[in-house]
């Protein structure tokens, strides 16, 4: 090879680690950009689980109230021998 094409093809290797930098660079960004989407997604996901719980839960608490309001008791039971609190 004679300088001339020497120096080319160290020109040219330079353009390519140079683009290859760059690619890099570029693809970096990208991966950090996807990170961080990641971790937000996961830090919303975090928060509606824990209103999925806390709704659950009061939805829990609601149904066994009406449970225990539905069975009978000595103030909504019908009979002969029932004391209303107006009759006392």
């Amino acid at each position: 090879m004679t300088k001339d094409e020497n120096k080319q093809l160290e020109q040219l290797e330079k353009l390519n680690q140079g683009e290859l930098s760059q690619e890099i660079e570029n693809l970096t960004k990208r991966a950090l950009v996807i990170h961080r989407s990641i971790q937000r997604v996961k830090y919303e996901r975090s928060v509606l689980n824990q209103n999925i719980k806390d709704y659950q839960s009061e939805f829990d608490e609601i149904m066994e109230k009406i449970a225990f309001l539905k069975e009978p008791n000595l103030f909504n039971q019908k009979g002969s021998d029932d004391v209303s609190p107006a009759t006392l």
